[in-house]
């Protein structure tokens, strides 16, 4: 009888697992509910995005010159009205990082949807036609475009076109696409080997009803792995390039560019940087965590108790 090993891997936010190792076959035990920081952070952002202008306190962008620098609550002389202080302007930091929100997940989920669209189709087709001339084509397409710093091609596109949402979404989906092949592609290849796209050969099903019935419905797992970890990624991207001014442009409140902002009060407005930089740590953080847990989840190498 094959002896059983056990490993033990500390997983973040979840207790410490024990895997067994019988040969090739691994059994993890993972939690069925996604870890509650990760998801709370996550939850709170959409609920933000969707109904950001109704929940926030203040306006985002109307000024209140009278309590300008005004600090948090929970430093001297701040005021329970404005619970996070207020900007250069008198601007509510609050009611900004609410509103905020809808540009960096709206931002994401357009550019990561475009990518994933064009990704996938090139991944099956490069898998499905392997060895085509086309393919190989594409495929050092994507090689070259993997390296390139999306920020490179986000400030190109802002300087020839003007600071907009629509240049950040076209800079990220043009690198994006590429990391969305290079991830699904060895998926496609390893589900081409499999019997029933070999049967459906035989039968003579034409090849977009195989690749689109049989080929893509086993790559989903993956897509939402991948939508998943680069949503975290989409949204620093957009703050960075928000933060070098080729972003979204005033007044629209964009976390990037609030952090920009507070440079200047750095010493007497802190609070102007921080509060903005720590919502984007915690929210790419949270969207970082909930892919790992989802890979674990949907990994089709694992057993998953």
């Amino acid at each position: 009888m094959e002896k059983q090993s056990h490993i033990e891997v500390s997983y973040p936010f979840l207790k410490r697992l024990r895997l067994p190792f019988r040969g090739r076959s691994r059994r993890v035990s993972v939690r069925r509910f996604p870890p509650l920081f990760p998801a709370v952070i996550i939850l709170l952002a959409v609920v933000a995005a969707i109904f950001g202008e109704q929940l926030a306190p203040h306006s985002p962008v109307e000024p209140d010159f009278l309590n300008r620098l005004s600090p948090p609550v929970w430093v001297d002389g701040g005021m329970w009205k404005y619970p996070l202080g207020t900007d250069s302007l008198g601007r509510d930091v609050l009611s900004r990082i609410i509103v905020g929100s809808r540009i960096s997940m709206t931002v994401a989920v357009a550019a990561l949807g475009i990518a994933a669209l064009v990704g996938v189709a090139v991944a099956i087709a490069t898998a499905y036609y392997s060895r085509a001339w086309l393919s190989t084509v594409l495929l050092r397409i994507v090689d070259s475009l993997v390296p390139i710093p999306v920020i490179f091609i986000g400030l190109i596109i802002a300087a020839v076109y003007g600071p907009s949402m629509p240049a950040v979404v076209t800079s990220l989906a043009v690198i994006a696409w590429a990391r969305f092949c290079r991830g699904i592609r060895g998926d496609a290849l390893r589900i081409m080997e499999m019997d029933y796209v070999a049967m459906a050969k035989v039968e003579g099903c034409s090849s977009p009803y195989i690749m689109v019935r049989h080929v893509f419905p086993n790559l989903v797992n993956t897509l939402i792995v991948l939508f998943t970890l680069l949503a975290g990624w989409a949204i620093l991207v957009e703050a960075s390039l928000s933060f070098l001014g080729a972003g979204v442009p005033p007044p629209a409140p964009s976390w990037g560019r609030m952090v920009s902002s507070g440079q200047d009060h750095i010493i007497s407005g802190w609070w102007i940087s921080s509060v903005p930089g720590a919502a984007i740590l915690l929210v790419v953080l949270a969207f970082n965590q909930a892919g790992d847990w989802l890979r674990d989840r949907l990994d089709p190498n694992l057993e998953v108790a």
